[in-house]
């Protein structure tokens, strides 16, 4: 069973939408407070990040569920969808909190990996709630008032902080286009289901970036160092790098099910670092010169291509990679990056390790 689950049996034992069982995880966002007197005289970086992105979760979380007050009645109107995403933010904090103090005591003794990830935005059955589009758009207000006052104090130094001043204003623009969407819903003009779900992926977008800026404003490194370029593990889509071949043999197999659930539970936990995002460019400019070709999957979630090298040489992250090798990049878990494997050949098998898809 994982904490969450712990916290959600010792909370209430009610079931999951009940108003009681959202008060409770507010009543857990509360020990952040204690938590920042505790260790108030805490110098570790380390220590005043996990702080500070716990402090995140809390104001995005709270100002996602109804306002002014959070009475059983108001709470009793939330949509299903908005419930469960208050669970995942609130959830998020007690493990920030039990790191922050383990990193107090031992440097680098938590098992937290950064910079800390938002995960994948939930899905609701059918048009997403217009009142689940509005706790969103508060959500987003929040993490903007979270982050706009230290940005405003890096502008001084615009080339030093190019990147925090970059995602920010990138961030800006996504959030007045969903304001501008969802200011047409609330005056009562029908627009298409589609600009619902546009609305809920730029709010989504906008809080995830504030919390990379949250991080980013304590450590630079911590920011991707590729802001102009996107790259496929960008897409929301859980199947975005797994192979076409794997693809195939999942759905013949009838393992389709199965197979989206762990891999939205790998990218709800998974770190995307630098190193993914340029190897995945980097194979996809190589494909289209007819450097490498698929030759096969890897065995585990989430599946994705194996290559050979067709041409001279290649390099990739670093590595030289001889002409008729196979390779991959294997990725790894929340507390493991991935590394790139290379061979003259890995040998191919049909049989797929499935991982466990619940907490540890």
């Amino acid at each position: 069973m994982g904490l969450l689950d712990k916290i959600h049996r010792a909370i209430s034992g009610m079931e999951e939408d009940s108003p009681e069982h959202l008060e409770g995880y507010r009543r857990i966002g509360d020990e952040v407070y204690q938590a920042q007197v505790e260790l108030s005289d805490a110098r570790n970086p380390r220590v005043l990040l996990l702080l500070r992105v716990a402090e995140y979760f809390q104001a995005v979380a709270n100002a996602l569920l109804p306002i002014p007050s959070l009475d059983s009645k108001s709470l009793a109107t939330v949509p299903q969808i908005t419930h469960l995403v208050a669970e995942d933010w609130f959830g998020r904090i007690p493990e920030l909190l039990i790191a922050a103090r383990q990193e107090a005591i031992v440097p680098n003794s938590s098992t937290v990996v950064l910079p800390i990830q938002l995960g994948q935005p939930r899905h609701s059955d059918g048009t997403c709630p217009l009142s689940h589009l509005a706790g969103l758009r508060r959500a987003t207000d929040a993490a903007f008032e979270f982050v706009t006052p230290d940005v405003s104090r890096v502008r001084v130094h615009p080339e030093q902080n190019a990147k925090i001043l970059l995602l920010y204003e990138e961030t800006r623009t996504r959030k007045n286009t969903a304001d501008a969407i969802v200011g047409s819903l609330s005056e009562g003009k029908k627009i298409p289901s589609r600009s619902h779900e546009e609305a809920r992926e730029e709010y989504w977008k906008g809080i995830r970036q504030c919390l990379l800026i949250t991080q980013g404003l304590r450590d630079i490194s911590l920011l991707p160092s590729r802001l102009g370029r996107r790259s496929t593990l960008d897409l929301e889509d859980p199947w975005k790098v797994t192979s076409r071949l794997a693809i195939s043999d999942i759905r013949t197999s009838g393992e389709d099910g199965q197979v989206e659930q762990e891999l939205r539970t790998l990218w709800d936990r998974y770190p995307i670092r630098d190193a993914e995002h340029t190897y995945i460019n980097t194979v996809e400019d190589l494909q289209k010169r007819g450097k490498i070709v698929e030759n096969g999957y890897w065995f585990r979630v989430p599946f994705q291509s194996v290559y050979q090298v067709k041409g001279e040489q290649v390099e990739i992250n670093g590595s030289i990679i001889p002409r008729g090798h196979e390779f991959v990049f294997d990725f790894g878990d929340e507390h493991e990056p991935g590394r790139l494997r290379h061979q003259a050949s890995f040998g191919y098998s049909e049989d797929r390790e499935h991982g466990d898809t619940t907490d540890s």
